[in-house]
């Protein structure tokens, strides 16, 4: 009588959302390397040579983590006064420089390779976490959860290895990523 028919035990669900979640968590790093978002840690001021790895962001220029404060106050000072060049290209009368960094920003990404090349030496090399990331907890994670997943197991081993897995992955990239600019 009074059975359910039907009920999918929980750790069914957690095990299912721990197989598919690395293919979102993978994706999401992807986008967000495209977006110029969660920012790595610097490897090279603005006009220092940078390792070939190494990737630019305008997008420093709108956040917390803009890596001229690290540099020499002349070095800082003439890398202002350059941006500031820049910047007026692109500004409309009456608008503040920060639209006008926001509408720079646009431009490059619309293929202005004229403005990239300018901004180009004034922004600093950084690791490119978002894809370190891209390929721990969408690649590596995807693995691990899977070969879980073709053994015999009892149910939630599966949401237990991704605990474990991911844990470990978010930990060691975190070492290359800055904050979340509203934890900074």
């Amino acid at each position: 009588g009074g059975q359910r028919h039907g009920r999918v035990p929980f750790l069914h669900v957690t095990d299912v959302m721990a197989l598919v979640a690395p293919i979102g968590l993978g994706l999401g790093r992807i986008a967000n390397f495209i977006n110029g978002e969660l920012l790595g840690k610097v490897v090279a001021l603005p006009g220092q040579p940078a390792p070939w790895w190494a990737v630019k962001f305008p997008q420093e220029l709108l956040t917390d983590h803009d890596a001229g404060s690290l540099m020499e106050p002349a070095a800082r000072e003439a890398r202002a006064a350059a941006l500031d060049r820049i910047v007026a290209q692109v500004t409309q009368p009456g608008e503040s420089s920060a639209r006008g960094i926001h509408t720079m920003i646009e431009k490059i990404q619309h293929g202005s390779r004229d403005l990239a090349a300018q901004l180009e030496p004034l922004i600093s090399a950084r690791h490119p976490s978002q894809l370190y990331q891209a390929f721990t907890d969408g690649v590596m994670l995807f693995g691990v959860v899977w070969i879980v997943a073709m053994r015999p197991r009892s149910p939630g081993v599966i949401s237990a290895w991704w605990l474990i897995a991911y844990g470990l992955m978010r930990i060691t990239t975190e070492f290359v990523r800055l904050p979340d600019a509203d934890l900074s």
